[in-house]
Order: structure tokens, then C-alpha cells, then sequence
């Protein structure tokens, strides 16, 4: 018997999450301190991709006070509830946690068993925040146009990894000025706290074929018994077969949202 090993396309995901570019474009949760304009930050970028965004107070003792926003409005989430992922419906595949002037409190980082990747920006500078969030969030053209004019820094200084960027646009005025200028300074301020588990290499037994002496095959052709006589389908009639009973369950009631 022969083993053969065939891998899958399995990379670590120490690479694949390693830098803000290489996140996903899936529900991402937005934690922001409780700052006029880091809290302003992340709702717009809750505006330009899809975002559960929760604005947090850190205490005296390790405390600390949540809110929620429900795209019209705060409202108070406990921290149990946020532990537990109970505060929203569908739970997010990322985290992106801006850290304020104190330590995020490692037991306030959003459990495993609802939230995949969890990445922590650690600067509150305005400009470094949108620029590693932008990256995160795979920000277009437009986006970064956006940004730069709601915050009137100039698309150079906003985002100077030119990610997103396309040939095509860099025939554009406000692009041109910053070809010279792509780094990637504010990736030190990139950290992630919990990247995806690898994926596992898959593991297929090929059996190698036997072969038969004709001797053997005589013998085995007279043993072999005929149960075309033995086994008689019968035919069976859907419309006359009562299908099994089931439960008729009432539909949960739905959580309200935030």
C-alpha cells in the first residue's frame, strides 16, 4: 500500500495577516477610544465599508464603558455582552482596534469563538489611523478621494503606500505629486494580536492495484454467487409513502439591533 501526501494550498497566517494590506474583505468590527475625532474616524469608515463600530472608555481598576452604534444612534453595551458576542446579529470575521494613550486591556480583545482576526493600530494619530484602516479595508481610489477631502490632507501625506492606487490613476493631479513619496512607515503602528488558524494539509490514501494469479481467479469465480435472483427491487411509489412527521417549531424571536 502506497501513501501519498497531497498538500493544499496552506500558507501561514502569519503572512497572510501579517501586514494591514493583507486583511480580508469581510464584516469588520471597528473599536475607536471615546474621542471627538478618533470616534469621528470610525464612522466614517463605517460609512465607506460594511462595520460594527463600538467606541470604548477605559477606567480606574480595568474598567471600561462601551457603546454601540446602530447607524442612527449610540447606545450602551455591556461589557458581558460584548464578550460574549451577544450585542449583534452576525459576528464580524476581523477586528480592528485603535488604541488610545492607555494599553487596550487584553481581556477586552473580542473572543475567538466569534471573531477570527484581531488586529490593534497603536497610534491615535488621525492621519496613520485612516492610512492603516484604509490598507485593512482594501480602500479604492474613491475612498482615499474621500478621505482626503473631508480631512484636507493631501492624498501624498493620507496614504503614501499608494495602496489602492491604480495605473489609472495616477494620471490624476493629486497623484502624480506622490509617486516619489510610497512607504510604509505606519506599519510599526500595525500589530496583530490573533491571525487565522493555518489551513491543514489534506492527507490521501491511493491504494496501489493488486494483481491476481489466474489461478486465484478461477478460484474466486467459483465462490461468487449470483444475487440478481436473490435481491428483487421493488418499486416504490413516492405518492403512496407517507413522508415522517416533523415538529412544527415557532421562529425565534429576533434580537433587536443596535
Amino acid at each position: 500500500m502506497i501513501k501519498k501526501v497531497v498538500c493544499g494550498m496552506a500558507l501561514l497566517s502569519g503572512l497572510l495577516w501579517g501586514g494591514p494590506s493583507a486583511m480580508a474583505d469581510g464584516r469588520v468590527l471597528i473599536m475607536v477610544p471615546q474621542d471627538e475625532e478618533l470616534v469621528k474616524v470610525g464612522l466614517d469608515l463605517a460609512v465607506r465599508h460594511p462595520s460594527l463600530l463600538v467606541s470604548y472608555r477605559l477606567g480606574a481598576q480595568q474598567t471600561a464603558s462601551l457603546k454601540g452604534w446602530t447607524g442612527t444612534e449610540w447606545v450602551y453595551v455591556s461589557v458581558a455582552n460584548f464578550l460574549a458576542g451577544d450585542f449583534f446579529r452576525e459576528g464580524p470575521d476581523e477586528a480592528i482596534i485603535v488604541e488610545s494613550n492607555l494599553p487596550f486591556p487584553e481581556a477586552l480583545i473580542p473572543d475567538a469563538s466569534w471573531c477570527e482576526r484581531v488586529a490593534k493600530i497603536t497610534t491615535d494619530d488621525v492621519r496613520s489611523v485612516v492610512h492603516l484602516a484604509g490598507r485593512a479595508l482594501h480602500f479604492e481610489y474613491r475612498d482615499w478621494k474621500w478621505f482626503s477631502e473631508r480631512y484636507r490632507l493631501p492624498m501624498a501625506k493620507l496614504n503614501p503606500s499608494q495602496s489602492g492606487i491604480r495605473w489609472y490613476n495616477r494620471r490624476l493631479g493629486d497623484v502624480i505629486g506622490s509617486q516619489m513619496s510610497r512607504n510604509y512607515e505606519d506599519d510599526e503602528n500595525w500589530v496583530v494580536l490573533r491571525a487565522a488558524e493555518p489551513a491543514v494539509a489534506l492527507e490521501e490514501e491511493v491504494v496501489e492495484p493488486v494483481v491476481v494469479e489466474d489461478e486465484a481467479v478461477e478460484m474466486i469465480d467459483t465462490n461468487v454467487i449470483d444475487v440478481t435472483d436473490v435481491l428483487v427491487e421493488q418499486p416504490i411509489n413516492p405518492l403512496e409513502e407517507e413522508p415522517p412527521s416533523a415538529q412544527i417549531v415557532e421562529p425565534a424571536e429576533e434580537l433587536p439591533a443596535l
